[in-house]
């Protein structure tokens, strides 16, 4: 399958570039930094190097792709007010319809609520308070999130995630539920697992799961 991966360059695109990889499926990324690749990746994906609002150098990033997977998400601080975000997954979503690609699995975190599934938990209750202290970024993660939820043509994951820590290994505890039933910490590793066995599988079509390795 060739996959179409965002925000290769940061530590959870990173691990999902790897597991591509490393299932031996064909990858392109689009990063705005080439040089901040991995070495370890370099040489075994394609590479497009452009802004995120870019719309020429997108489409072409997506020849061939079956699938697109993101790890895009707001900055935490210094996030700017126009939603830059929701912004990308727009001009995502119009090139993917122009080339004919349907599947997304794209990053979001529980400030997105999921109201038929979720239950009410702790964390995931006054974990997006935290968020709101920064604004701009909750203000867009909310935005893309119910930009996304709203495209019926396109077969979108919204795979939530709560407090990101790094491993060696994936943990083997990797667990997919809703609040209530979800841990906080999830580790990188463990994302990845999810969105490349996910792109196969697709079990959480129109979905919002949460993601934890507890």
């Amino acid at each position: 399958m060739k996959l179409l991966i965002f925000g290769a360059t940061g530590p959870t695109g990173l691990e999902i570039t790897r597991k591509a990889l490393s299932n031996g499926h064909q990858v392109s990324v689009m990063v705005r930094s080439p040089d901040k690749l991995h070495d370890d990746i370099k040489g075994k994906v394609s590479v497009f190097h452009g802004e995120l609002t870019d719309e020429s150098t997108m489409l072409s990033s997506m020849d061939g792709v079956h699938a697109v997977i993101s790890a895009l998400g707001p900055l935490v601080g210094k996030h700017p007010a126009s939603l830059p975000v929701t912004n990308e997954y727009r001009l995502m979503m119009d090139c993917m319809r122009q080339k004919g690609i349907r599947r997304l699995i794209a990053l979001s975190t529980p400030s997105v609520k999921d109201k038929e599934n979720d239950r009410w938990s702790y964390w995931t209750a006054l974990g997006p308070y935290a968020i709101m202290l920064f604004h701009n970024s909750y203000n867009d993660i909310v935005s893309a999130g119910e930009l996304i939820r709203e495209q019926n043509d396109i077969d979108w994951t919204l795979y939530r995630v709560g407090s990101l820590r790094n491993s060696e290994e994936e943990s083997g505890k990797l667990k997919v539920n809703y609040a209530g039933d979800a841990g906080l910490f999830i580790y990188r590793k463990d994302i990845a697992k999810f969105c490349i066995d996910e792109v196969v599988a697709n079990n959480w079509i129109h979905k919002l799961p949460i993601l934890s390795s507890s």
